[in-house]
């Protein structure tokens, strides 16, 4: 799984501050966060990825101006294309949906502190037939909403190739 992550590093500006006060803006977390996610979707499988949903975002700690602003993207799940039914919901033929999750967290420079500030989950559609197998069952805890079907039918079918 680490071999599909991907990370970023910011320093939080004047300029992208709320209007009240000296905080980042929330839009900007969440375009910086839809950044990164689609450029580790295309960087892996090597497609132009077409959004689909945002999850419900955290925002756990607030992000002053003039902090570090880290971000890290990881494919936390791809589903194995679906076959045609009557539901609507359906991947289209040849595609396949990825969940990217985004963890974040600030680093204060004066005091060095380090603070997570969310995580951000983005759902978006490949135009290919893309899979990633989870190896290991700590994989699969990190990411709890979906060690139930990475853990059981996927990595069964792992040891079979292996």
């Amino acid at each position: 799984m680490e071999s599909t992550q991907i990370q970023s590093v910011q320093i939080m500006q004047p300029q992208y501050r709320n209007r009240h006060n000296f905080m980042i803006f929330g839009g900007f977390l969440l375009k910086s966060t839809f950044e990164l996610a689609f450029t580790c979707a295309s960087a892996i499988s090597h497609t132009r990825p077409s959004f689909i949903a945002l999850d419900p975002s955290t925002f756990e700690n607030p992000v002053p101006v003039g902090s570090v602003l880290y971000l890290t993207a990881t494919v936390a799940y791809t589903d194995s294309p679906l076959v045609e039914s009557g539901d609507k919901k359906a991947s289209p033929a040849g595609s396949t949906r990825i969940q990217v999750r985004v963890d974040s967290k600030i680093r204060n420079i004066e005091h060095g502190e380090t603070k997570p500030t969310g995580q951000f989950s983005k759902i978006l559609l490949l135009l290919n037939v893309f899979q990633i197998w989870y190896w290991e069952q700590l994989e699969c805890s990190v990411f709890p909403s979906h060690s139930s079907r990475c853990c059981s039918a996927e990595k069964e079918e792992a040891n079979l190739l292996v």
